[in-house]
């Protein structure tokens, strides 16, 4: 797929993004605005208290010990772990020293670690101050679509797309539904069952369903973002798995339609839904407000730097 293709389909291009990141790793400290520069212009802000909210969200425990293990920012090594997340993080720690000594778990984490760290993901609940999430991965988890098709002339059927072996719950949830009249599923990965593979499906494409399945692989389902930014509904269990988009904050039956973890629910709910369509719109309307918050990519920054900030003890 080449990038007119890519863009056509509604994915974010990854070579834009590898262009500018690289660019912006190798320009000097002094090139960029400093973490004082970033905290005045939120207290200028009239959404200044609900800045410091996502903030705490985000990182819970201001300034807590960061522990021995620590590692300068400079040190940092692009062939330790996936490009993305080393971008991703090098970005978030343009207003700090390069000698800042953070801790940094790349990947889809969904354990708590020990001392503080900067992670992508962190499990949903209590006990959970330690994992302080930051915007990584955002080139495949944070997708904006335009949805050109009309809630009325998709279809009654809930959609899924994906890398299916090794991930226990998609695993489950085809066992159970694939070749289901409610359920059009498609495995796109290498490797895992012939009778479950189909080809890969552009965003385009599925939303042409009224329902897209949004099942959590190793952490968080990655099309998450995009589906409840689009016009059909989310469908799928209450997550266990967080990242900057505080899916734990999202509310069954308000942002997204819930199935249970057993999956024995989705044939009627999918059939309740499909004969309720103003119930249906109402959660996309919620879940597109939902998603609008995300969408200020000023505020956005601002609220990555002041994170860091607040990890490293400079917020309390």
């Amino acid at each position: 797929m080449n990038i007119i293709q890519k863009m056509r389909a509604g994915k974010n291009v990854k070579f834009f993004y590898f262009v500018t990141e690289a660019v912006r790793d190798v320009l000097p400290h002094s090139f960029f605005r400093s973490f004082e520069s970033y905290m005045a212009e939120a207290r200028r802000r009239p959404d200044y208290d609900y800045i410091m909210e996502r903030v705490h969200y985000y990182c819970q425990a201001p300034g807590a010990a960061l522990g021995p293990a620590t590692v300068a920012v400079s040190a940092l090594d692009r062939h330790d772990c996936q490009s993305t997340y080393y971008f991703d993080v090098k970005h978030a720690m343009t207003a700090f020293p390069a000698s800042t000594r953070i801790n940094f778990l790349p990947g889809d984490i969904t354990f708590v670690p020990p001392c503080p760290a900067l992670t992508k993901s962190r499990p949903i609940g209590p006990g959970n101050e330690n994992s302080v999430l930051l915007k990584m991965d955002r080139i495949r988890h944070f997708i904006r679509v335009v949805d050109p098709v009309a809630f009325e002339d998709k279809a009654d059927v809930a959609i899924f797309r994906g890398k299916v072996p090794g991930k226990e719950k998609r695993e489950r949830f085809f066992s159970q539904y694939f070749g289901h009249r409610l359920a059009d599923l498609g495995d796109s990965e290498r490797g895992g069952r012939a009778e479950w593979s189909r080809p890969k499906m552009s965003i385009a494409d599925q939303l042409r369903y009224k329902f897209i399945l949004s099942l959590e692989g190793n952490d968080v389902a990655s099309n998450l973002k995009w589906v409840m930014g689009s016009g059909s509904a989310a469908v799928m269990p209450r997550p266990q798995y967080e990242t900057w988009f505080m899916e734990g904050r999202l509310v069954p039956g308000v942002h997204y339609i819930e199935i249970d973890r057993g999956f024995g629910d989705f044939p009627d709910v999918i059939e309740y839904y499909a004969a309720h369509p103003e119930e249906t719109k109402r959660i996309i309307s919620a879940a597109n407000d939902y998603c609008r918050q995300f969408y200020d990519s000023r505020r956005e920054r601002i609220i990555e730097v002041l994170t860091v900030g607040a990890y490293l003890g400079l917020i309390e």
